[in-house]
């Protein structure tokens, strides 16, 4: 039998409210989800400039730490030399994955799959490595 008129209207706003419901559970239980440490262990680092060039120059940065750029898809270090995946996991210290503020979530998402590290950052370069890596860029927002 098919029914017709405030039947109808009555399912439909039971199950937007269903909906919304589970999706505010979904959202309590992932932020209960997160443990406490991990919000405050979070470091920044940021990046040396071309200009600077030395460890020296780095904040945020230990003497064994590794500083990796993604650029067009290949891992190059910071004096633009190509650096192999079984180089960047083999090193014991912090390696540190700089990318373009333009690069794609997805480019992301692949280089983070090909770096197993346990001991990855990934932060963003500045405006002056991008305009370095990639001449005429616009300016980065």
């Amino acid at each position: 039998m098919h029914t017709t008129g405030s039947e109808n209207a009555m399912t439909e706003i039971a199950l937007a409210l269903a909906m919304g419901f589970f999706s505010l559970m979904v959202l309590t239980l992932i932020s209960f989800g997160t443990p406490e440490g991990v919000l405050s262990q979070t470091q920044s680092v940021s990046v040396a400039t071309p200009a600077e060039g030395d460890a020296a120059g780095m904040t945020g940065q230990q003497a064994d730490d590794l500083v990796i750029i993604l650029h067009q898809g290949d891992f190059i270090d910071i004096n633009k030399n190509p650096l192999s995946i079984d180089r960047i996991l083999a090193h014991p210290g912090r390696v540190t994955l700089a990318i373009n503020p333009a690069t794609s979530l997805e480019s992301v998402i692949e280089a983070r799959g090909q770096l197993a590290h346990p001991n990855l950052i990934i932060t963003q370069l500045d405006a002056e490595w991008v305009s370095a890596l990639i001449p005429n860029a616009g300016p980065v927002q």
